[in-house]
């Protein structure tokens, strides 16, 4: 059966930000290589992928090449290094299936609200997954019905569809009133 995915802020190729975000990793390669790795353990050839933003500091022939070793059918939301640098120039479509700033996503019952970005507010009765964050699994977590996707929350590895949802509504409060 063909599951859904979901990830963002891989940052292949950018040094920084191992040190940046405490990655435990030793060097840029290792990073590479076991963000590849956790990618290809979890996420099947016919398996759907969202990536939500800042995909690679690579140049853009060192990032398709990432993209060529990379399973599932994969969609993006743009986050704002993807925008500049060295990935403005890479050909997104060649890769992705599509391509959004913001997305309604709708896999059986459940519904969520796409963006690179954390949102303050979304459509009622969805989930909204982001990524931007840097999110760490101790640090304290969006609002109800909100989870950071990044690989610094979750593993280093995509999380599934079902999973971000459990995780949006754990240890949190849910709003008082007809919000969300």
């Amino acid at each position: 059966m063909t599951k859904t995915f979901l990830t963002s802020d891989t940052h292949f190729f950018h040094e920084n930000v191992i040190k940046f975000c405490s990655r435990p990793f030793d060097s840029v390669e290792d990073m590479n290589y076991k963000l590849i790795r956790n990618w290809n353990q979890r996420v099947a050839p016919e398996d759907h992928i969202w990536f939500l933003g800042d995909f690679s500091f690579g140049k853009v022939e060192e990032t398709k090449q990432i993209l060529y070793r990379l399973n599932g059918i994969k969609h993006l939301i743009t986050g704002n290094h993807d925008r500049k640098g060295r990935c403005q120039k890479l050909p997104w479509k060649e890769f992705f299936v599509e391509q959004h700033d913001y997305f309604r996503l709708k896999v059986g019952d459940i519904k969520a609200v796409l963006c690179h970005f954390p949102l303050s507010s979304w459509e009622r009765g969805y989930y909204q997954f982001h990524g931007h964050c840097h999110t760490l699994p101790h640090e304290a977590q969006g609002k109800w019905k909100q989870h950071d996707v990044g690989v610094d929350n979750n593993n280093y590895a995509p999380i599934l569809l079902e999973d971000a949802v459990k995780r949006s509504m754990a240890n949190k409060t849910p709003p008082e009133g007809k919000h969300n």
